[in-house]
Formats: C-alpha cells, structure tokens, sequence
C-alpha cells in the first residue's frame, strides 16, 4: 500500500528542536524511506537514522518546490 507520513518541523532553526524531531522519527516503521528537507538539519538527522537501520535520503529543496508547483505558485509567499 502507498501512504504518506508527514512530520512538520519548523521552517527556520530545526536544529533548535532536533531532538523533538528526531524522536518522532524513530517512531516510524523502519521499511519506511525518509526525504529529509531540513537544510543542513537533514544531514545530521540522516546519518542518525542510518545509523540505528532507518534509510534515509536528503532531498533539499524538493518537497518545498514541489507544494509551490502543486498550488501553482508564481512567488515564494
């Protein structure tokens, strides 16, 4: 089955709140992939994950392109 499981971090400073973020990442299934688009949040985050059996990939600025293209953006508001 396709799903899709979001945890919103914040769109500034994440690593502030790393350890909230990471400890709801570790309560997802292990079969599940991680895009991480966190800055340089997601590369730590990532290495972590892999680290304890988790994959994970950094996708940058996909996700945030990708909701501006879906709601027909023409700025970045």
């Amino acid at each position: 089955m396709n799903s899709l499981q979001r945890i919103i971090c914040p769109d500034e400073n994440s690593f502030d709140v790393y350890n909230k973020i990471y400890e709801e990442a570790v309560k997802i299934d292990k079969s599940k992939l991680f895009l991480i688009s966190l800055g340089s949040t997601a590369t730590i985050l990532d290495f972590d994950l892999y680290k304890i059996g988790y994959q994970a990939v950094d996708i940058g600025h996909v996700d945030i392109e990708y909701e501006w293209y879906l709601r027909k953006a023409t700025t970045k508001d």
